[in-house]
């Protein structure tokens, strides 16, 4: 992980910060009534975020990046005959990287209007069998596109 302010550049630029933290893991596992090895369900081997913005104590704009690469989410979920000696029938979510953009104005001490945009980019849930005789055999695929909220927050 890393982070940095750069309060000590001139003027506007002080406001700027970036943040950045990426995570590798690796595991194995095996069934005992499996001769073959998978990794861990649910598990990306690489998990990573990237922020750039700027603030101060009126104003904030920020851009982030989310990216999980694929994962195994089910063993034989097709049901394969021979799908606990094969990985033919694991179901796997393809890789993804998304998009946000948020913006927040503090109008006075107890008003703040905000604006976010979740997944600017569309990224989709892709999830696939793996076959690997014709690349992948798709489940399924959730396109969610884009959402866009803005609104006014308020204390009391």
């Amino acid at each position: 992980a890393y982070t940095q302010n750069y309060t000590f550049l001139p003027g506007l630029l002080s406001g700027l910060y970036f943040a950045g933290n990426v995570t590798f893991s690796d595991s194995n596992a095996r069934l005992r009534n499996a001769d073959r090895e998978f990794s861990l369900p649910d598990q990306a081997d690489i998990v990573g975020n990237l922020s750039l913005g700027w603030e101060n104590s009126d104003f904030s704009l920020r851009w982030s990046g989310n990216y999980s690469s694929e994962r195994l989410l089910q063993l034989n979920a097709g049901f394969l005959a021979n799908g606990l000696a094969r990985d033919d029938g694991d179901l796997f979510e393809r890789s993804r990287w998304s998009m946000d953009v948020n913006a927040r104005w503090n109008v006075t001490d107890g008003i703040q209007a905000y604006f976010d945009a979740v997944n600017i980019n569309g990224a989709q849930d892709q999830r696939f069998f793996l076959a690997p005789a014709v690349g992948g055999i798709y489940n399924q695929i959730e396109d969610y596109g884009a959402t866009y909220q803005i609104g006014v927050r308020a204390r009391f």
